[in-house]
């Protein structure tokens, strides 16, 4: 893959922690290396120094397999921001994640082409649940980041360099409570820039999510003919016409300068929990016919593979993962308002 210029490297730190509702000003100018800037949010304030570069694997043969690194030239030393905090990252387009490196354990001068290594574990793992951490022979703990959590990272830098990250995880899609997060309890903040761009992605994703229960209307009429047992999956097209129905009651909302979180939270949660039930019956259905298949019933296998798995039908790749989409930019949404 092509190396980043220092100016998207910049540009992906920023992007990534807008996108998180905080707002963004540079503090050096844009080909400055480190690059630093403030990040505000509320009453919340961070002043950070950003060194980044881009991710290799390994390092010669002597280096294990599963090792990436960060080869870090024209720095002959970090320097901590006074006061505010000090980033050492690493940015992967393989896994898309950043690696990053506690400047504690790095503040000596540097040697002639130095390089941090972190393991492809770490950057997997970060790129599945937001966040992981590597322990490192020197008693360092690595740290891998998902951009969705750069934010979270910078704030608690101190925790996670500590291998702490578990209250700084987000909830996966299929955890996240939309019913607490519309809680007449809580306080929303409608109208940042970041809050307007998430409403149009979360209507793209509905639009998309639309148009695949379009292309597979015609097909859910002949799904009883050769349908898995009964437990695994309810009637196709009442669970089509769900979705359509949740979809059409979050639309409207979001066109609102306040919309009803109430109203957004009843359409998810029905969105998340039709997307794990089909996923389920993906899933029990693809055993299901294993099954079959050890038993000799080569045939039988077939008929339920098509049903479950097959790509056109509501059980399909195209529907789950249309309506994971969809969940999971409800509930970024949901994040960047409260």
């Amino acid at each position: 893959m092509a190396r980043l210029t220092k100016a998207k490297l910049f540009g992906l730190i920023g992007s990534a922690i807008e996108a998180d509702g905080w707002t963004v000003t540079p503090l050096s100018a844009p080909n400055d290396h480190p690059f630093r800037f403030e990040m505000r949010k509320g009453a919340a304030r961070h002043q950070v120094r950003a060194y980044i570069w881009n991710m290799s694997h390994g390092g010669g043969k002597k280096r294990p397999a599963n090792e990436y690194r960060i080869q870090i030239t024209k720095v002959p030393q970090f320097k901590p921001e006074l006061g505010g905090t000090t980033l050492i990252l690493g940015w992967s387009e393989t896994f898309g994640v950043f690696s990053a490196f506690d400047i504690a354990h790095h503040a000596q001068p540097l040697g002639a082409s130095p390089s941090v290594q972190i393991g492809k574990k770490a950057l997997e793992q970060a790129g599945n649940e937001g966040l992981a951490t590597q322990a490192k022979g020197n008693k360092e703990v690595a740290v891998a980041v998902r951009p969705d959590h750069l934010a979270t990272y910078i704030a608690h830098q101190d925790e996670a360099h500590r291998g702490k990250i578990v209250d700084l995880l987000i909830p996966p899609d299929d955890a996240i409570d939309f019913a607490d997060l519309a809680s007449p309890e809580r306080e929303y903040h409608f109208g940042s820039v970041a809050e307007r761009a998430q409403r149009r992605t979360v209507l793209d994703r509905l639009a998309a999510l639309e148009r695949e229960i379009e292309a597979i209307k015609p097909q859910l009429g002949m799904m009883g003919h050769n349908n898995p047992p009964e437990a695994m999956v309810p009637d196709p097209e009442v669970l089509a016409g769900e979705i359509t129905e949740a979809a059409a009651t979050i639309r409207p909302e979001l066109a609102e300068d306040q919309p009803d979180t109430a109203a957004i939270s009843r359409g998810a949660s029905a969105l998340q929990r039709i997307w794990k039930m089909l996923r389920s019956a993906r899933e029990e259905g693809g055993k299901f016919a294993a099954a079959i298949k050890e038993k000799g019933r080569e045939k039988l296998a077939e008929i339920v593979v098509g049903a479950v798995v097959g790509g056109g039908a509501l059980y399909g790749n195209q529907i789950v993962d249309a309506l994971q989409s969809a969940v999971a930019a409800i509930g970024h949404w949901f994040r960047l308002i409260i």
